[in-house]
């Protein structure tokens, strides 16, 4: 709260309806971050362990489940999902439809905008640029040829320097050591209200 976030207290976290009401809450407030703070008791529903240190780092052991089970209703076999909750989780069909939608608007932008549309396959196959290759290898070849004894982290503000501008995609960060561990480049740019930018300055 004292940083400006709406802060959702109280919430029982064994209970789905409250978990909902918060999150429902959280969303609906829009101008600032939310955190739901959910209580909960350790080794919920079993008889003889919850709410203590043995069921933390260790199995419950086959009796203890036994009780755990018939003590929360649950009345199926290890790895036996019932009908009517894999029916709410089976999200197969509707995927299918997403992204056979998703595909025919990609195909229609691809049309209108072939370069964008090509950079943009490129980058999510994680495949490099075609150049790439050649002008790593050109650059290697230059040190190589001019060994320097620098830092580590001056190296590899270097290497950042010269592939930075080869990767559009390229994305990094630091907290507040930016300038010791010279994370920053010539072609860094803050990620902030603009989100086209490239690095993220992560706090402390």
């Amino acid at each position: 709260e004292a940083y400006g976030w709406h802060v959702v207290r109280g919430v029982d976290g064994h209970d789905a309806d409250a978990i909902k009401r918060a999150v429902e809450e959280a969303r609906a407030v829009t101008d600032k971050p939310s955190l739901l703070m959910c209580k909960t008791i350790i080794g919920f529903g079993s008889p003889n362990k919850a709410g203590t240190h043995d069921s933390h780092g260790a199995p419950l052991g086959d009796a203890e489940i036994a009780l755990t089970r018939e003590q929360l209703g649950w009345k199926f076999a290890p790895f036996e999902i019932p009908s009517e909750i894999y029916a709410q989780w089976d999200a197969k069909e509707a995927g299918q439809a997403k992204e056979a939608a998703w595909n025919e608007k990609f195909a229609a932008y691809a049309k209108a905008f072939p370069q964008e549309a090509a950079e943009f396959t490129r980058r999510m196959k994680g495949e490099m640029p075609a150049d790439f290759d050649a002008k790593a290898s050109e650059f290697i070849a230059k040190l190589q040829a001019n060994p320097a004894k620098i830092a580590s982290r001056k190296a590899s503000q270097n290497a950042i320097e010269a592939f930075g501008p080869l990767l559009p995609e390229f994305l990094g960060g630091s907290a507040d050591l930016a300038p010791s561990n010279l994370t920053l480049w010539s072609g860094s740019k803050a990620i902030n209200e603009d989100t086209a930018g490239n690095y993220i300055h992560y706090g402390v």
